[in-house]
């Protein structure tokens, strides 16, 4: 959580690998510059689905 925070308030982009919301329980995050460049990369991640926390 920390890390989001502290990303988003340097201007970042978070969201989940999958390019959806960010869910905190979840154990990936997706951090960019904008929402388009996350939509141009995370069609190119290997997906992998971990339980939540």
């Amino acid at each position: 959580a920390a890390g989001d925070l502290i990303a988003r308030e340097a201007g970042a982009y978070t969201c989940d690998p999958s390019g959806g919301p960010l869910n905190l329980l979840h154990r990936c995050i997706l951090c960019t510059a904008s929402k388009e460049l996350a939509g141009q990369i995370s069609p190119l991640l290997t997906h992998v689905d971990f339980p939540d926390d």
